[in-house]
């Protein structure tokens, strides 16, 4: 920025930062906004019109960019200060709205000063030349705040300007967030202000502040105020019309919960997504699973109110499969302050318990011959997580003699616990059951059990059925059995014999020939036989029986 007098190329260089006249100093040194000069010790050849012209760097000399209107100097007797002022402030579209301050100040040996404009000639002027700052007028003081509404990122620095003339009262200007009697301090001359300094420090014009390091709880309304000092407290005399800082702020990474335990497949569970301190409120979620979208509803924003912050919390419901051990569920948010969607994954396996599937086998299978070495199998497939133990039962006693092989991973991502227990198949152990149980992930154990079934004793080489001492026992019990019951059986006929049971003998039937032949038994025979007195022979007694016979053979 430079200044010159006079306009074309007969201007004369009045002030650069490199070279200028020796009466000529800047108002505030090392402002990159107040580019205000005096002249001091003026002479009438100072008058004329100086101009302020901005100027930007090109690749060989500077190029002239923008220039003032230029201030009309006229100069009626020596000695004083001339102070020709350009107050730059910047604007959000990068424009430059320009004011041009002529002051002329008595020195010490009181002459007047008559710097005629437009043909006014005061004592004391004070011209006021506003370009692009639209309502501004002459006044005696006056406190600019340009920005209607800022919009700023958190984390970066906020800039709020402000700027007086230098005609005010004595007094500090102080910056507050909010009005009324709530409204917040945010900068005072005095007092620890750690995220707020001036833009220019020292000047007495430009009381333009940085907040670094914003965040969504600076969003507001702030205005500059002007301060007169008095007998007592100081008087508020101005204040700005406010400008209103809104701070967009990105959500945090996001966060995926799952189930407090693990839960079995085909239960239904459900994860929750949160993400929170963002700004604006509209945020977009999306559930993925290995890929493939989810439905899920609309996140829940809150609070509900207009908030410089939110905060969200998404949940969806998940039906569980045994595959999901490498199965991953994504959650990706998208807002406004966002260059690409933020992502949380969540590992399924950390919420899935798959139980173990067991099976149990011999070799050799049964039925086993005796004293036969046999080797009982059990196999746990399938089981997530990893956490399992086998153990050998027989007859509901703890074994200790299993021999377990190496876990083995699933391309599903399950695994596979095997163990062996090898036991000998003596007749005591006929009939055993041998049980195999699985503890899988502190849950109750779960267990599949085998038989040991003993084959029938084959017979040895040369020896005989009828041999064996066995067969003869069960013979002779046969014979036992069967007699006794044929006795019963007699035991149960009634005493008289039945007559039908009775047989008649022949006619021609004699006892004789039952007896061997004899010369006393030839007499005898074909003869009438000898029969008790008073009976014929033949005749039956009484009682139905035949008497005994009185003749012998």
């Amino acid at each position: 920025m430079k200044w010159f007098k006079g306009s074309g190329s007969g201007r004369q260089l009045v002030f650069a930062d490199k070279g200028s006249l020796p009466q000529v100093t800047r108002a505030v040194s090392g402002s990159s906004t107040d580019f205000t000069i005096r002249i001091s010790d003026t002479r009438p050849e100072d008058a004329g019109i100086y101009h302020c012209v901005k100027f930007k760097k090109g690749s060989g000399d500077d190029e002239e960019f923008r220039s003032g209107a230029g201030t009309a100097v006229s100069v009626s007797g020596e000695g004083l200060i001339l102070n020709l002022k350009l107050l730059s402030i910047s604007l959000d579209n990068g424009e430059l709205a320009k004011a041009a301050v002529l002051k002329g100040r008595p020195s010490d040996n009181k002459m007047a000063l008559s710097t005629p404009v437009s043909g006014l000639s005061l004592p004391c002027l004070v011209l006021l030349l506003l370009l692009e700052i639209p309502g501004a007028g002459a006044q005696e003081f006056q406190l600019l705040q340009p920005q209607g509404a800022v919009s700023v990122s958190a984390g970066e620095t906020l800039t709020l300007i402000c700027s007086v003339t230098e005609l005010g009262p004595v007094g500090p200007v102080n910056w507050f967030k909010g009005s009324g009697s709530a409204r917040q301090l945010v900068y005072a001359p005095t007092g620890s202000f750690p995220r707020v300094t001036r833009a220019v420090s020292g000047s007495d014009t430009d009381f333009t502040i940085r907040i670094s390091d914003t965040r969504p709880e600076d969003a507001g309304i702030y205005r500059c105020v002007k301060f007169k000092r008095g007998l007592g407290d100081e008087e508020e005399i101005r204040s700005g019309a406010g400008t209103a800082v809104s701070v967009s702020a990105r959500p945090s990474a996001p966060s995926v919960s799952g189930p407090p335990s693990r839960a079995e497949p085909g239960s239904p569970v459900n994860f929750t997504c949160t993400s929170g301190g963002f700004a604006p409120r509209d945020i977009a979620v999306t559930w993925l699973k290995n890929g493939a979208k989810l439905p899920a509803p609309q996140p829940r924003v809150l609070p509900a109110h207009e908030s410089v912050s939110y905060s969200m919390s998404s949940t969806v419901g998940v039906s569980l499969t045994a595959g999901d051990a490498r199965s991953q569920l994504t959650c990706q948010i998208e807002h406004s302050t966002l260059p690409a969607p933020l992502r949380a994954t969540y590992n399924l396996s950390d919420a899935l318990r798959v139980p173990p599937r067991l099976r149990v086998g011999t070799d050799p299978a049964a039925p086993v011959a005796l004293n036969e070495t046999v080797t009982f199998t059990c196999r746990a497939e399938g089981f997530y997580p990893k956490d399992a133990s086998l153990i050998w039962l027989e007859n509901g006693h703890e074994m200790d003699l299993g021999k377990s092989s190496p876990l083995a991973e699933n391309p599903d991502g399950t695994y596979t616990l095997q163990s062996s227990l090898e036991v000998k198949a003596t007749e005591q152990r006929r009939q055993s059951a041998f049980t195999c149980l699985a503890v899988h992930d502190s849950q109750p154990p779960v267990g599949a059990s085998e038989m040991l079934r003993l084959s029938q004793v084959p017979a040895e080489p040369g020896q005989s059925l009828f041999s064996s001492p066995a067969l003869w026992i069960g013979l002779f019990l046969e014979k036992v059995l069967t007699a006794a019951f044929l006795l019963f059986l007699f035991l149960r006929i009634p005493a008289p014999f039945p007559s039908f049971l009775a047989l008649s003998p022949p006619a021609n039937f004699s006892v004789c020939s039952l007896c061997p032949r004899s010369p006393r038994n030839e007499s005898l025979d074909g003869g009438a036989a000898v029969t008790p007195a008073g009976q014929s022979d033949g005749a039956q007694a009484p009682d139905g029986m035949y008497p005994p016979l009185t003749h012998a053979c």
